[in-house]
């Protein structure tokens, strides 16, 4: 720390300059002025911590220093020493923010002690600023490299390498908002037919372009991450989309095949939580594989439907002829598409059915086993065994949820059923539910839970004593008109007609009360 004494008198500064011993206080170096210019030309050319600063000087005073001191050198810590015990001069050294106020004649023991206290507050600051600038830096560079961290970070959820709880925690540490509730939409883009690429690193070259405009142009407009992948080549991770997503995706690439002077495919895959992500990617994967030019797509199987249908020999003699197939063509590229067929039709029974975490392990072996013909044979034969034993400790329902959302509709036709309703029984969100009930049962929710309704209302009306209006209480049709009309729109009766009809066909002399 170095020490400035600005005075006017000579002997006051040779005194204090020389007559005390500084180094006491942390102070290495004494500068001395006798003008208020001459100390600025000090300052301007030397380092300078701390200045001991009398304010009556002819010219300019120590005042008008203190106040330059300030707007240009403002870690400088000022010290006034003055004969004056003016008020205004007080005021003045406040607004100077002056760190400390010492009247003449001063003790050379209380000089050093508050010159010593402004040498540590001014090394502590010199530590502070030391300490945010370093920290500045290092929120640069994890700025600078939070998108590759992200990037790792959905890596590793495809891979389905993390659990729920770690996934919710880098989420929320990150302030990743997810479209609720908590979905996000998969998008494979490929690029083709670029205009003026004819060597592979002009391809690079386009390639990079097109991820740097997506990152700079698309993502801004939804959120979200773009991976790089071997099967769908650019993955677009999208938080946040709006209802016409498929239409404002088709106008964002339009603009950039404009610009790339390329052709863009896309394809949408189904939104998913974080956890099951990597499900809806591989599906995607597999979808493209099926596009692929490949021997092995004319003699490809529905791996899932056979699975629930055949026995697990006659699937590996079905399969053992397609490998041998496949192996005269020398196709390897076919044995890949095998490959993602199995998986994904494995996956998806593992997901439906519950099967164990043994066997998710199994199933999720490693890339390039297509690769060794002999090794690829085996996992064959022994993914065919697993999903074949796995099925038989499974429920046999097309699909556990669904079953279990069928099974809580008829066991509770007369109470309020909708979609949040089962989907909360069921733990599923209520979007998903309707899809996948729809997907998977070919009806909607809704025109089940009436379909329902109505069976169990037809089933009650073969008995001509019951009143209609009861029937349309114990269905969950708490309003008789209601219950009419939905009854009329599905049997093409009304309840009372369909009664009579009942009652007739048992019994014709018989005709139902009236209601």
């Amino acid at each position: 720390m170095n020490l400035l004494i600005v005075d006017d008198e000579w002997y006051a500064v040779k005194g204090l300059s020389e007559g005390v011993d500084w180094a006491d206080s942390g102070i290495g170096q004494v500068f001395t002025a006798f003008s208020v210019p001459a100390a600025k030309e000090l300052v301007q050319s030397n380092e300078v911590n701390v200045v001991l600063l009398d304010i009556e000087m002819p010219g300019q005073n120590g005042l008008l220093l203190a106040r330059w001191l300030q707007e240009t050198h403002p870690n400088i810590k000022i010290l006034f020493l003055t004969g004056h015990a003016n008020f205004d001069y007080a005021k003045e050294a406040l607004r100077a923010r002056a760190f400390d106020y010492i009247m003449k004649p001063a003790d050379h023991q209380l000089l050093k002690a508050r010159v010593s206290a402004a040498v540590q507050e001014a090394l502590s600051e010199r530590e502070r600023e030391g300490f945010a600038a370093r920290w500045k830096d290092h929120i640069a560079k994890m700025q600078a490299f939070l998108p590759e961290q992200m990037r790792v970070f959905w890596r590793n959820v495809l891979d389905n390498g993390l659990s729920r709880e770690l996934i919710a925690s880098w989420l929320t540490a990150h302030e990743v908002q997810l479209q609720a509730p908590g979905l996000v939409l998969p998008v494979a883009l490929w690029a083709d037919e670029y205009e003026g690429v004819a060597t592979p690193q002009d391809e690079d070259l386009a390639s990079f372009v097109l991820s740097d405009l997506l990152n700079q142009e698309l993502l801004p407009l939804f959120g979200g991450c773009l991976l790089k992948d071997q099967d769908l080549e650019n993955l677009l991770l999208l938080y946040t989309w709006p209802e016409d997503v498929e239409r404002r995706l088709r106008q964002a690439f339009a603009g950039l095949s404009a610009k790339l002077r390329c052709r863009l495919s896309f394809r949408i895959g189904e939104s998913a939580s974080p956890e099951t992500l990597w499900w809806s990617v591989r599906r995607m994967k597999l979808e493209q594989l099926k596009l692929s030019p490949s021997p092995a797509r004319s003699i490809s199987y529905d791996w899932e439907d056979m699975l629930l249908r055949l026995p697990a020999e006659t699937l590996k003699a079905q399969a053992d002829a397609l490998l041998e197939e496949l192996e005269r063509q020398g196709d390897q590229a076919g044995r890949q598409v095998l490959f993602y067929q199995l998986k994904a039709a494995a996956l998806s029974l593992a997901r439906q059915y519950g099967f164990s975490a043994q066997a998710y392990s199994r199933i999720d072996v490693e890339e390039g086993l297509w690769e060794r013909p002999q090794d690829f044979a085996g996992f064959v034969h022994g993914l065919l065994d697993l999903c074949c034993l796995e099925l038989t400790l499974s429920p046999t329902s097309d699909n556990a949820s669904i079953a279990k959302a069928q099974a809580f509709v008829r066991t509770h036709l007369g109470q309020e059923l909708n979609r949040d309703v089962i989907a909360a029984h069921v733990y599923l969100h209520p979007v998903y539910l309707s899809r996948l009930f729809k997907r998977e049962t070919g009806v909607s929710l809704s025109d089940y839970i009436t379909q329902e309704r109505v069976a169990a209302a037809k089933a009650l009306l073969q008995n001509p004593e019951v009143k209609v209006s009861a029937v349309a209480q114990k269905v969950g049709y708490p309003q008789l008109s209601h219950f009419s009309r939905v009854f009329r729109r599905c049997v093409g009766l009304s309840p009372h007609e369909y009664q009579r009809q009942a009652a007739k066909a048992c019994d014709p002399a018989r005709t139902p009360p009236a209601t």
